[in-house]
């Protein structure tokens, strides 16, 4: 409850000044890139429970299964037992094949198998690597951190970090709350960082405009599949990010001319990403993740392709003159860019120094 009570806290502060009325809610969605419906939201929350009303209520059956019979829990943990070596999705395609149906969702299913008995767990230790190489599973978790020593007083952290461990393999630190789409950037780069292509990603509760339309355009696109778990577990990450929030101000207190350069710099160093080889992802893989860059529709002229304010090269175009392409590219590194032709890939094409 202690971490749900500073959330509060937090809520209540940054809504304090239209309560007061101090200032109105257009304001403070502009100090703190809150969305006005969110504020507003808080805001009719607080007027009927106070600060109870900006506690995030958790379902009191989260993680108990109480949905699940008991026999049915009895199954699980013997076919687990059994089937040590294999992956937690094969394990579902028996428990599915055994019972004859699927009555309990796949994220459901990964949650028990994850919070199984001491006893099953202990017994499982050798088997654990097995488990986790063929699944490549990972999660994206957002937090809002409060920094009151900067104009801009609310940043986000996002963490892209493995599932059965929690470790953290990428980070992202910003103005402003980014929704799924705006991730897709941080998405690509953090998979390219890991060296290794997931077959699932769970996303928390705390990203934002996630729709059914998106999620099977991903996979569609990727075959990457993107869960959605509201009971999903964070707490852990979440008191990392409170425990981040109080070191950040106990860093910078009084420091009234800090730049992001200092906050990067600190952050670089008190976020631990463990440094392991990797090897680059397959061609076929990488293909796949061009989906989350930017797109734009450029015309070849000389082998050459004008972007932005950059002029991007290769052989390969002199066969494309005057034709118009797709063009992939991410606005953190302009050194490349990645050219199609209705969805075939037909060569990176490389900044020069031409203007």
């Amino acid at each position: 409850m202690e971490n749900e009570d500073f959330l509060a806290q937090k809520k209540l502060k940054i809504i304090e000044p239209f309560l007061n009325k101090e200032k109105k809610l257009k304001e403070i969605e502009e100090e703190s890139n809150v969305s006005y419906a969110t504020l507003k939201r808080w805001v009719k929350a607080y007027k009927e429970s106070g600060l109870e009303g900006l506690n995030k209520k958790e379902r009191a059956d989260k993680n108990n299964y109480k949905k699940l019979e008991p026999k049915e829990l009895e199954k699980i943990k013997k076919l687990y037992g059994k089937n040590k070596n294999l992956s937690i999705s094969k394990l579902y395609e028996q428990y599915s094949t055994i019972t004859g149906k699927m009555n309990i969702s796949y994220p459901t299913f990964y949650r028990i198998i994850n919070n199984l008995d001491s006893f099953v767990k202990n017994s499982s230790k050798p088997y654990i690597k097995t488990i986790e190489v063929p699944e490549y599973s990972y999660g994206i978790f957002q937090y809002p951190v409060y920094f009151p020593f900067n104009l801009q007083k609310i940043y986000y952290i996002t963490l892209f970090f493995e599932i059965s461990t929690l470790r953290i393999v990428n980070y992202s630190f910003d103005k402003e709350q980014k929704t799924f789409k705006k991730l897709y950037l941080f998405l690509r780069e953090s998979i390219l960082k890991e060296g290794v292509f997931p077959k699932e990603i769970f996303l928390t509760n705390t990203i934002l405009e996630v729709s059914k339309k998106s999620l099977r355009e991903c996979f569609f696109e990727t075959s990457i599949s993107f869960l959605i778990d509201d009971d999903f577990d964070y707490s852990e990450l979440r008191r990392f990010s409170h425990f981040l929030e109080l070191d950040l101000s106990h860093q910078f207190y009084g420091n009234k001319n800090i730049t992001e350069n200092d906050i990067f710099q600190f952050l670089n160093a008190y976020i631990y990403i463990e440094q392991k080889e990797t090897r680059d992802l397959e061609f076929y893989y990488q293909r796949k993740l061009d989906f989350f860059l930017t797109k734009s529709i450029r015309k070849v002229n000389r082998s050459r392709i004008r972007l932005k304010n950059y002029i991007y090269f290769s052989d390969v175009l002199k066969d494309f003159e005057n034709e118009i392409l797709e063009i992939k590219h991410s606005p953190y590194n302009e050194t490349a860019i990645i050219v199609y032709e209705n969805k075939d890939f037909i060569c990176e094409a490389f900044r020069t120094d031409e203007i």
